[in-house]
């Protein structure tokens, strides 16, 4: 089950990281997720990639080294070791299909 729900979290975290907690900073209190010793794309021009990343409240709180971010686990810390994964940010396309069923629109069908 663990496994599932890294695969499900790990993916979307990275997009919700702001570009000025690309370093790691020290949170008020420990993290309530850590992802250690991965490969964490940060999309950040001056630093592309980490090895790990921290959540606290629902917010990335720090995104470092390993060793950087092993400092903020505390005892209800929930650890997941990334065993060199790769985690990207989450992809969120959102279009809409025009058809004729809409009013005021038509696409013929040899328009593509």
């Amino acid at each position: 089950m663990q496994r599932i729900w890294a695969g499900v979290l790990a993916p979307a975290l990275v997009c919700l990281v702001p570009r000025s907690a690309i370093v790691a900073q020290a949170p008020a209190r420990s993290a309530d997720i850590v992802l250690l010793s991965g490969k964490i794309f940060t999309a950040d021009s001056t630093r592309l990639w980490a090895e790990a990343i921290a959540v606290a409240d629902d917010r990335v709180v720090a995104v470092g080294t390993t060793a950087e971010i092993r400092r903020l686990v505390g005892p209800r810390t929930v650890i997941y070791d990334l065993g060199g994964r790769v985690v990207v940010p989450g992809f969120n396309d959102a279009h809409m299909h025009l058809s004729a069923g809409v009013p005021g629109t038509f696409v013929p069908h040899n328009a593509c």
